[in-house]
């Protein structure tokens, strides 16, 4: 009944974590967790506890979804 939610729920933090974010254009460091900025522009604005943690709730619920489809694909196989 709500399968077609777990996805759209899993992968709408990435929109926020691909936010566009260019160092080298003049951006300035966003506070909220974005993969750009913490890889392109590291920096104490980006490592905090709270961007740590929403980096791994989304890593979970992402691990989480790949699980899900998984066992669905094979259940639909066997």
């Amino acid at each position: 009944m709500f399968a077609h939610l777990i996805p759209a729920g899993a992968l709408s933090p990435l929109v926020l974590a691909y936010k566009p974010f260019w160092a080298d254009k003049g951006d300035p460091v966003p506070l909220r967790f974005n993969r750009h900025a913490t890889v392109h522009k590291s920096s104490t604005i980006q490592f905090t506890r709270e961007n740590a943690l929403v980096a791994l709730m989304l890593v979970t619920s992402l691990a989480r979804t790949m699980k899900h489809n998984a066992d669905v694909e094979s259940r639909k196989a066997a």
